[in-house]
């Protein structure tokens, strides 16, 4: 009898095992008075499973027939890998454009007609910069990353060339015709000193003459020395009160409701800064500049146009 067992144990336990190659098999043994049963399960006690294979075990009563009874046991399914979530678009940005209205303007360059125009509220924050620029290198635009401390600082250390590249790319972006163009071409990509101001209805710098017109409160002004006071630290982040970029719209705001005209970041415009020379002109100073007389709403600036200064920023103009 215990010869029968064995060889029946091992032939039913190869069956078994190759069958169920790949899955995972629940084996058991059980024992029955004769061939027709009742089958009844039988604990095994040492010798069930050898190298992957079942096989002959020892019970504790050898009387008696004996079968495997195996059962293929479905692996678990795997926890499906959770897909990486899709990177947002970038959402267009809305800006608070302040009409500045027109009137007899008294500057260094002497009195003139001045047309009204819009100007953003605040210098454009890196909240503000970063979807567009986004926008803009998925467009075909080559525009460098700029720097900011955080969404509400303002962005800085940008060329002129992508100041005015970053402008036309808010204006395509907008619906809007952009104002910039090279070869009779919207100007997208590389460093071209031959970029003409074609007009249109898009976002732009300001010039020379709009931005101090804006600055010193247009036709309501006040005659004060910076933007909106003749107390620096009230209006201006500049060496003396920063070591950094500071959050936009911190300080009093001039006449218009401008903020950050005097200090904070300096600003491009599109002026050349001689004639047939590369330097453009920037106004306002910056948190990097030294002293009041830096922050003064008559004070000009300028540098390289392809050169990156970590306090250069920018604030959008458009006409009416």
């Amino acid at each position: 009898m215990k010869a029968h067992y064995l060889v029946w144990f091992l032939v039913v336990g190869w069956w078994v095992s190759v069958w169920g190659q790949g899955q995972d098999v629940m084996v058991g043994l059980e024992r029955a008075d004769s061939l027709h049963g009742p089958w009844v399960a039988v604990p095994i006690e040492a010798g069930m499973l050898h190298g992957g294979r079942v096989n002959a075990g020892r019970v504790t009563n050898d009387q008696g027939f004996y079968r495997l009874r195996g059962e293929l046991v479905a692996a678990p399914t795997p926890s499906p890998s959770p897909s990486p979530s899709p990177t947002p678009a970038p959402v267009l940005p809305v800006f608070d454009g302040v009409t500045v209205p027109g009137g007899v303007q008294a500057a260094w360059f002497g009195s003139g007609w001045m047309n009204g125009f819009v100007i953003t509220r605040h210098e454009v924050s890196g909240a503000k910069w970063a979807p567009v620029r986004a926008w803009a290198v998925a467009n075909g635009y080559d525009i460098g990353a700029g720097s900011f401390a955080g969404d509400d600082f303002p962005v800085g250390g940008i060329t002129w060339h992508d100041a005015v590249k970053w402008c036309n790319a808010l204006s395509e972006w907008s619906g809007l015709s952009p104002a910039y163009e090279v070869d009779g071409a919207v100007y997208r990509s590389g460093v071209r000193d031959d970029v003409a101001m074609v007009g249109g209805t898009g976002w732009r710098l300001p010039s020379e003459r709009e931005w101090e017109w804006a600055a010193r409160g247009a036709t309501l002004s006040g005659g004060f020395t910076y933007a909106g006071s003749n107390d620096a630290g009230a209006v201006a982040w500049y060496d003396q009160n920063a070591g950094s970029a500071q959050r936009v719209g911190t300080k009093v705001a001039n006449e218009l409701g401008l903020h950050d005209m005097s200090g904070n970041v300096a600003e491009w415009c599109f002026d050349l800064a001689t004639v047939g020379m590369t330097p453009r002109r920037f106004r306002g100073g910056a948190y990097g500049t030294l002293g009041e007389l830096s922050v003064r709403s008559t004070r000009r600036g300028e540098q390289p146009a392809a050169v990156v200064n970590i306090w250069m920023g920018l604030r959008l103009a458009k006409w009416n």
